[in-house]
């Protein structure tokens, strides 16, 4: 919640100047709360006093937090697997997330003597979560698989708001 809403600004100088404007900043910046939900509108009076339509938008999120995991899970049951299973595991993020088209998240399994990892490029990402599938192999024995890293090797991993994820622990 921003108790400080609603923020008022005029524009003045070179943003009243016409023309479309992407990612501009204005010279008076407001100050607004992480998480908070805001409201812009615009109005707009033309130098002989002519009085435009207002234009709001709305729901529209402020977020300076970069994504975080929230867990690792899987959709497989637990039990016994021989070589050649398949088991799922998913990465849970706090957000909706992305992956750049370069990019490659790799889990490392605890898996026995030799850890096995498993790869997510960005087509195995959904919303908030990415999966990717651990093939048993010859010598895996785990009781319960545990995570021992989980690396983004390549790309970026960022949410909505293009907050890049930089801590994988």
């Amino acid at each position: 919640t921003d108790n400080s809403s609603p923020h008022t600004i005029n524009l003045a100088g070179s943003e009243l100047n016409s023309g479309t404007r992407i990612n501009s900043a204005l010279a008076t910046v407001p100050t607004l709360v992480n998480g908070a939900l805001y409201t812009i509108t615009l109005n707009g009076q033309d130098i002989s006093g002519n009085v435009g339509s207002t234009l709001s938008v709305t729901g529209i999120t402020f977020d300076t937090t970069a994504p975080t995991i929230t867990s690792v899970t899987s959709t497989t049951s637990n039990g016994t697997y021989g070589i050649g299973n398949s088991i799922n595991i998913t990465i849970n993020f706090s957000e909706n997330v992305t992956l750049s088209t370069d990019g490659t998240i790799i889990v490392t399994l605890e898996t026995g003597t030799t850890d096995r990892t498993v790869t997510i490029n960005p087509q195995n990402i959904s919303n908030s979560t990415a999966s990717g599938i651990y093939q048993v192999d010859t010598g895996d024995t785990s009781s319960d698989l545990t995570v021992k890293t989980i690396d983004l090797t390549s790309g970026t991993l960022k949410d909505i708001a293009g907050n890049a994820m930089s801590s994988f622990n």
